[in-house]
């Protein structure tokens, strides 16, 4: 934010400029503490929202005897605090919610927008003869954009279905540059008294198309510079965040200065970014998590900035307001309640009509009057009261000229800005007050569909890992399938980590009966191996035996299990008397112990990854382990691969086991990536959320980056 320059000449204006710097850094300082104290406050009141907070701060710091009074520049709100914003918004919005969605969004985009500033200027014109058409034209464009930080908040407190939430990001997205040309256009037929509607229609698809067009353009060559970078070595960590701030400024500039939407230029170019989301390695995953944490700060903060600046500004308004002779205080009151009034009157209208002209899903026809149900009207009215104004209506509003015309000594911006400020406060509280009644929040659900979603993917993500494997890497990839397999476990609720406690037990004797059937089937074929056989048959049969429930046959094979090992020790003994006699003796005929067991295990292992890829169709008789999730089966599969590095890693050398661990961290790479790739798969099919994708992908980076810390 910077402040008009003071006219002035020598030492004089040499110190007016410099009081009016200390002016600005003491406002600046205010701000960022009551963001600060606004984040600190919030989670004591959680049924209020942060903006109605920043607000009541900025009030608070109005009255304060060292806050100073500042006209701030007009014309760098749009460049300072829209540009950051919508490109953070825009670069992490998903592409294919927003084609889904697309109709509904530039329906409720241009259409409604327009709908609501003409609907908003013959009102309060007509109600308040002082203020002129235009100008009342210029409020209804200023309160068209609806927030999409407010829409997040609000979400927080209310059930908001995902299809909801898609409209809504998607129109705060897209309504930004109709609202704003529509604002330009209002204030330059106000100061000049012209108006032309084919001139304002031209203006208004050129912005759009034009804006589009460049924000593509920008948005590929962002995309093969930050690639170009990397794939050259010179993309850090500073070099990444220094762009991403300065590119939304940069697009936004150009593209006003040829006349195009900036807003949609820097919305566009965000959308088709993809270099976040494209490659692996412990210094990308760092620069991912430090470059999320900046643009969490930067929005946090230019959203806060915003909104204690209203709550600055509404006292200083509703003085200059109140005290004009001009300016009758019922009148005031009447028309923010008015404007209010209108606009949800407009919004609730516009909806129901959309759902009328909707077509029937099994006949293709229009719903018509058939769409008026109880549950349509709710849902409408969740949309009307989900489209709260924020940060856009109120940097346009703080955008207003002190004059408008001829009207030189009516306050008319002050009249204007405190209509706006009520209007966004009143929309902010009955989003508060009546979503949550509308659409009660459930947060232990939402953490279960979290847990669920997570599940989900990590299920796809362990299936998708267990095809890497390789004879060179099947060690290796045992112990990073292993880790995925106890993330899967963790994220279980009881209910579920109990019924995955169940599943793995029964998987294990399934597994175990499988090992019998395959050690008597190998009998048939070697029975020169029958002692070796029936010395790993002896533990299998009394595990068998001890999960049956009856308590006879427990028993019975406990003793038959105490007999096996009184005779394993006596034959031990033997053998060991035999040797120190020097006694002689034969070899015993057939394959060793262990041989047979490597063997087995190498079965085991094989046949459990046939139960992960879901390709074994024959199954195992009864076993039925067909049907087991792949976190389920990568529990006991990575035992038995562990089982098998163990007996296979005595044997390894120095250099060998440096290699297995050089081979860990490779495909710890492998399956990360594998991880992100599968995470933008489901956010890009739908089957999670937005936020639940960032959730995960964070995540990921911090595994990542401790990973390559460990290291």
């Amino acid at each position: 934010m910077l402040c008009h320059a003071l006219s002035g000449s020598g030492h004089m204006a040499g110190f007016r400029r410099k009081d009016t710097d200390m002016q600005l850094l003491t406002l600046i300082v205010l701000i960022m503490s009551a963001v600060l104290l606004s984040a600190l406050i919030s989670p004591y009141i959680p049924k209020v929202s942060l903006p109605l907070v920043q607000i009541a701060l900025g009030v608070i710091w109005y009255f304060l005897p060292f806050t100073p009074n500042l006209n701030l520049d007009d014309e760098l709100y749009m460049i300072l605090f829209i540009a950051p914003l919508l490109f953070f918004e825009a670069k992490g919005f998903p592409l294919s919610s927003l084609r889904r969605t697309i109709s509904i969004s530039l329906s409720l985009a241009i259409g409604l927008v327009l709908f609501s500033v003409v609907a908003t200027g013959f009102s309060l014109h007509a109600l308040w003869g002082a203020i002129s058409l235009p100008a009342a034209m210029a409020l209804g464009a200023a309160l068209g954009p609806t927030d999409a930080v407010a829409v997040s908040e609000l979400r927080k407190e209310a059930n908001l279905s995902d299809s909801q939430v898609s409209v809504l990001r998607s129109e705060s997205l897209l309504n930004d540059a109709a609202s704003i040309v529509s604002f330009q256009f209002a204030i330059a037929a106000a100061t000049t008294g012209q108006f032309s509607a084919l001139q304002f229609t031209w203006n208004i698809a050129y912005s759009f198309l034009g804006g589009a067009v460049l924000g593509a353009v920008l948005g590929f060559l962002m995309n093969s510079l930050m690639l170009t970078l990397r794939r050259l070595s010179l993309e850090t960590t500073t070099t990444r965040i220094t762009i991403e701030l300065l590119f939304p400024l940069f697009a936004y500039v150009l593209a006003e200065n040829i006349h195009v939407s900036g807003v949609i230029t820097v919305v566009a170019a965000g959308l088709l970014l993809r270099y976040n989301r494209i490659g692996v390695g412990s210094d990308i995953a760092r620069t991912n998590l430090v470059s999320d944490s900046v643009w969490k700060f930067v929005t946090f903060a230019l959203n806060g900035s915003v909104f204690v600046l209203l709550g600055i500004e509404l006292p200083l308004a509703m003085r200059d307001s109140l005290g004009s002779p001009l300016v009758s205080t019922p009148m005031l009151l009447l028309a923010i309640v008015a404007i209010t009034v209108i606009l949800l009157l407009a919004r609730f209208l516009w909806f129901i009509g959309l759902q009328m002209l909707s077509r029937n899903a099994q006949t293709g026809t229009r719903m018509g009057i058939s769409a008026l149900t109880p549950k349509s009207a709710r849902s409408a009215l969740i949309m009307t009261f989900g489209g709260a104004k924020g940060t856009i209506s109120l940097i346009l509003a703080f955008s207003l000229p002190v004059t408008l015309g001829t009207v030189n000594t009516f306050h008319i911006r002050d009249i204007l800005l405190f209509i706006a400020g009520g209007y966004i406060i009143l929309s902010l509280i009955l989003a508060n007050i009546i979503l949550p009644i509308l659409a009660p929040k459930d947060t232990i659900e939402e953490e279960k569909g979290m847990a669920q979603a997570n599940a989900a993917m990590l299920d796809r993500t362990i299936t998708k890992i267990s095809e890497l494997e390789t004879p060179e890497n099947h060690l290796a990839l045992a112990m990073v399938l292993q880790s995925y397999s106890m993330r899967a476990a963790r994220l279980k609720d009881p209910q579920s980590s109990e019924q995955q406690r169940y599943k793995i037990f029964e998987l294990n004797l399934a597994i175990l009966e499988w090992r019998q059937q395959w050690l008597e089937k190998y009998l048939i074929l070697h029975p020169d191996c029958e002692t070796s056989v029936n010395h790993l048959l002896a533990p299998i049969e009394s595990g068998l035996a001890l999960s049956d429930g009856t308590v006879l046959k427990r028993l019975r094979m406990r003793a038959e299990s105490i007999r096996i090992r009184i005779r394993l020790s006596v034959k031990k003994a033997y053998l060991l008397i035999r040797d120190r006699l020097g006694m002689p003796h034969t070899p015993p005929a057939g394959r060793s112990v262990s041989e047979i067991q490597s063997d087995l295990t190498n079965a085991t292992i094989e046949y459990l990854s046939t139960l992960m890829n879901g390709t074994d169709t024959a199954g195992s008789g009864s076993s039925g382990t067909t049907s087991y999730p792949p976190s389920v089966v990568a529990v006991i599969l990575s035992r038995y691969q562990l089982l098998k590095a163990n007996s296979e890693g005595r044997q390894y050398t120095a250099d060998k086991r440096e290699q297995w661990r050089r081979d860990i961290s490779h495909l710890r790479m492998q399956a990360y990536q594998i991880e992100l790739d599968t995470i933008h798969e489901m956010q890009e099919n739908d089957e999670i959320t937005l936020s639940q994708a960032r959730r995960m992908r964070s995540n990921v980076y911090v595994m990542q980056s401790d990973d390559a810390f460990e290291e």
